[in-house]
């Protein structure tokens, strides 16, 4: 009887032992899993923190980065003065120009989440105009006094590069509003019957401009002066004794003045 009961406790001591043994890995892997849990939401919350860095760099790169560059359409409304001739006035009867360039902002970051401070380089800008009869700015000849008959027409012809400080906000989505001004050294030349004056010209170009996404509409103002270098062909004769002799050189003063209203494309 004695040995019966000690083989039972023996049987309950081994089961014991083993259903305890198999208890134990089970609390361990529970425990391995476990422990991991504390640290899962940090790591999403730094792949969300990742997507929105991403996310905010790809529309701030859309905004500024991707539209800096500008391809203007321009219709021309443009005077030209001769100053040294009781500043005769034309006025354009047609004008068009074009410009291409870009933008480079002065820091990667908008400022306030907003404004950028930028450089604008217009590398190339054709202008044209077509002008009308003249009119007097000042006064109405005298009586007796001799007027220089200009009856036909007179074309104004100018290629220029333009640099200067440029100021961009942009208050919602991708609409951008942007104030510049720019100086352009500029060839100009202008023809007016037998003449041809050329000379470089120093222009003065401000404007403001609206824009959403890749589309942009704006004005400007630009203005110049100087003296232009005049071959006239009015002194032609039979008696000119060589190719020289056919020309008559001499300085004009004239100033311009034109507004333009363009449509640009950004990319």
């Amino acid at each position: 009887m004695k040995k019966l009961i000690l083989t039972l406790l023996g049987v309950i001591s081994c089961a014991a032992a083993a259903w305890a043994g198999s208890n134990v890995p089970s609390q361990a892997s529970s425990a391995a899993i476990a422990l991991p849990a504390p640290y899962a939401a940090p790591a999403r919350a730094s792949f969300a923190l990742s997507q929105d860095d991403y996310e905010q760099s790809r529309r701030l790169q859309t905004i500024w980065n991707d539209r800096a560059r500008y391809f203007n359409i321009a219709y021309v409304f443009q005077s030209l003065t001769f100053t040294d001739l009781n500043n005769l006035k034309w006025k354009s009867s047609f004008g068009i120009a074009l410009s291409s360039g870009k933008t480079y902002y002065l820091h990667k970051k908008p400022l306030a989440g907003m404004m950028k401070f930028g450089i604008d380089w217009t590398m190339c800008d054709l202008n044209y105009a077509k002008y009308n009869d003249p009119s007097w700015t000042n006064r109405t000849p005298s009586d007796g006094e001799e007027v220089i008959d200009l009856a036909l027409g007179l074309h104004q012809a100018d290629i220029a590069m333009q640099v200067g400080p440029s100021f961009t906000i942009n208050p919602v989505d991708q609409l951008k509003i942007g104030i510049y001004f720019r100086y352009a050294p500029t060839f100009s030349m202008v023809v007016l019957n037998d003449e041809l004056g050329y000379n470089y010209v120093s222009f003065f170009n401000a404007g403001i401009s609206v824009s959403y996404r890749f589309i942009s509409i704006g004005f400007e103002n630009r203005w110049g002066n100087a003296s232009y270098r005049n071959i006239s062909f009015s002194d032609v004769n039979e008696d000119a004794e060589n190719f020289g002799d056919i020309f008559n050189s001499f300085n004009r003063k004239l100033r311009t003045n034109s507004m333009r209203l363009y449509v640009s494309l950004r990319f």
